[in-house]
């Protein structure tokens, strides 16, 4: 999935930021550039693994829009296993219920997503991934899990521990900042 346009004009605007070389805003800009770099490699080096592992069911025949609420749709279910209300998933996309409605029965039709009724609440209807897309995204994770993996075995022993520790505490002050103003939330 590419970064979208407001991904794009962050980077664009990154780019024609100049900051002082050793401040902590000079650092902080390149993190951000290395980290979309890396990201941006992991899953170019994975695609052809994943179009060969699901090659009836590519990404690229999404829009970016499409692709942007299947991320979401996963995200939500990592939450909630069982699937996630429209509601839920108009809000994390920042739509409004009726676009929201369209996309999903444009990718229920298409087999990405599927709906069903909610165990807990029979007039609640859930929707979730169909187990191609799961299949999918699996295919992706494996390919890039293993990418990282190939691509640090020269490392020292705990390079993983520690670039996954860096990660949490990163993750944790995002956390920490999402808890006390709601706008900052992560979206798809």
């Amino acid at each position: 999935m590419s970064c979208g346009k407001g991904g794009k004009i962050a980077i664009a605007r990154l780019r024609e930021v100049t900051i002082q070389p050793g401040t902590l805003e000079h650092t902080a800009v390149q993190i951000w550039k290395k980290q979309e770099s890396i990201a941006h490699a992991l899953r170019s080096m994975a695609r052809d693994e994943v179009r060969a592992a699901a090659s009836e069911m590519l990404s690229e025949k999404l829009s970016v829009r499409q692709n942007d609420m299947l991320a979401a749709v996963r995200r939500l279910c990592f939450e909630t296993p069982e699937g996630t209300s429209l509601t839920a998933l108009a809000g994390r996309l920042e739509i409004s219920l009726p676009s929201a409605s369209v996309m999903v029965e444009a990718l229920v039709g298409q087999g990405y997503l599927e709906r069903s009724t909610s165990a807990r609440d029979r007039r609640a209807k859930l929707i979730r991934l169909s187990l191609a897309a799961e299949n999918f995204y699996a295919a992706g994770d494996t390919a890039i899990r293993r990418r990282i993996v190939e691509l640090t075995k020269g490392q020292a022993p705990d390079f993983l521990e520690r670039w996954h520790g860096i990660l949490c505490i990163v993750e944790d002050l995002l956390g920490e900042e999402s808890r006390k103003n709601p706008s900052l939330r992560a979206r798809p």
